[in-house]
């Protein structure tokens, strides 16, 4: 049986939550992606569950039918490329019925859906002084940043995957770090609760092994105490950027445990310049450095203020709207002037030969992972990375473009991907390479896993083996 012939019956035993090519309820799921080019992608139906035992039920029956059935899972819809999360001919599962946001005073502990997405989250937290170390984007998903998306043992064992920078990554690690407790349903349709002390090899392996090993319905995480946060964005000359790129390098050096920051390069059809962003949750004891970074000049505009965990996380969502042909690509390296300095060149390059694409938009983005967010992540406890404190600070380089046109798609991802390895070539002359990827920036083509230290794979082989023996996700 074919993928797209499973949905016959699938309809047929689930009437009432399957919706085939052409419905309302199809063109929901289909068409809500952040990249047009996502929804582009043509599933043969959507399922859309209703509770974690309904999905269990659905996991089962197509276990059961002949042959093989593609089937993909998708929660906020934030991928920037089709056929990752939407299974092209296949079986899509939207998980949006999956929302609410359960806060817990008590324990200090919040639930929240895989369907839900980190702006509800935050404005739910709000009103109570609270907040969680989630997503900076409003619109990004929950469930996808914490996990983010599917890759096959073994032939994607080759990069490292990390899941999930936030705000404050300094002092709470990675996203994944602050999870407590999964709700999963296996490939057995059973649904299990999923922690430290429940299934604690399963549950190491979630935090930064992507989902290969169930489909999390609910999680639970640690929240902490937070009213107003300091910070936003300035856009100046690029003639700044050797100075900005000296305080990104003492920052992501010594970094202040309430801080956190984003360099980019953008070159639009009407400016050229540098964006810095800059954020500390700490606002009556702000970093000098990114104070400094916060007062460069000149500057065309500035959003520095005192504000909200939510409304900095709808900045960022404004700034990155849905709706256009958006793709990420992303490499790293490890923390170097020469380097940052050294790309732009490079990118100029890349920009001069594709401006005349319609609507093109090219973004070059730098973001530190430092030592100190290695060491904490490594003293909340064990998760699936494997990063240790005796590697260097990183730098994640994501490279965002934006254009209007289908015919343009292979100039443009030939045009970043060649930027990469020129990247990649120059982080090898100046001794600063690294092979660790940040999946939620990877392209299609990038593979994953595989320098997350001795032992990570084969654990992660083996809780696959263990909970998905037939090698259903």
């Amino acid at each position: 049986m074919d993928s797209g012939a499973g949905c016959a019956p699938l309809a047929a035993r689930f009437p009432e939550i399957t919706a085939l090519d052409a419905s309302e309820a199809y063109e929901r799921s289909t068409k809500s992606y952040w990249s047009a080019i996502a929804s582009e992608a043509q599933p043969a139906c959507v399922i859309v569950p209703r509770s974690a035992i309904e999905l269990g039920e659905v996991i089962r029956y197509i276990a059961e039918l002949p042959g093989h059935v593609e089937v993909a899972i998708k929660s906020g819809g934030h991928t920037a490329w089709s056929s990752w999360k939407t299974a092209n001919g296949g079986v899509l599962i939207d998980l949006r019925e999956f929302e609410g946001v359960i806060i817990d005073r008590e324990s200090s502990t919040v639930s929240i859906g895989a369907g839900d997405k980190w702006g509800d989250v935050y404005l739910a937290l709000e009103p109570y002084g609270l907040a969680v170390a989630g997503g900076r984007v409003a619109h990004v998903g929950v469930s996808g940043l914490v996990l983010r998306g599917k890759h096959t043992f073994p032939d994607a064992l080759k990069k490292a995957v990390l899941d999930g920078v936030s705000y404050f990554s300094e002092q709470k690690g990675f996203v994944c770090d602050s999870v407590l407790q999964f709700e999963v349903v296996l490939a057995s349709g059973d649904v299990v609760e999923v922690s430290a002390s429940t299934n604690p090899d399963l549950f190491a392996a979630l935090k930064g092994g992507s989902n290969n090993f169930g489909i999390v319905t609910k999680l639970q995480m640690k929240t902490f105490d937070l009213e107003r946060m300091w910070g936003g964005g300035t856009v100046t000359d690029t003639a700044a950027w050797p100075s900005l790129v000296e305080d990104f390098y003492n920052f992501s050096s010594a970094p202040d445990q309430n801080g956190t920051l984003i360099l980019a390069r953008v070159h639009t059809p009407m400016i050229s310049g540098v964006v810095a962003n800059v954020y500390s949750s700490n606002s009556v004891n702000v970093s000098p450095v990114l104070k400094k970074m916060a007062a460069v000049r000149p500057q065309f505009m500035s959003t520095i203020r005192e504000d909200t965990l939510y409304e900095f996380s709808k900045e960022q969502a404004d700034v990155n709207p849905a709706g256009a042909r958006q793709l990420f690509f992303t490499t790293s390296v490890k923390l170097s002037k020469e380097v940052l300095l050294g790309s732009i060149p490079l990118y100029d390059a890349l920009f001069e030969r594709l401006k005349a694409v319609p609507g093109f938009v090219l973004s070059m983005v730098f973001q530190p992972i430092t030592t100190q967010t290695i060491e904490t992540s490594n003293k909340i406890g064990e998760n699936a990375l494997g990063l240790t404190a005796d590697n260097s600070a990183l730098v994640i380089i994501l490279v965002a473009v934006t254009h209007q046109e289908k015919a343009d798609d292979e100039a443009v991802i030939s045009g970043a991907q060649a930027l990469l390895k020129d990247i990649e070539r120059l982080s090898i002359r100046e001794n600063a390479v690294s092979n660790f990827r940040y999946l939620n920036y990877a392209y299609k083509d990038a593979s994953v896993l595989q320098d997350y230290g001795e032992g990570s794979v084969d654990k992660l082989k083996s809780v696959s083996r263990n909970f998905d023996p037939n090698g259903f996700f």
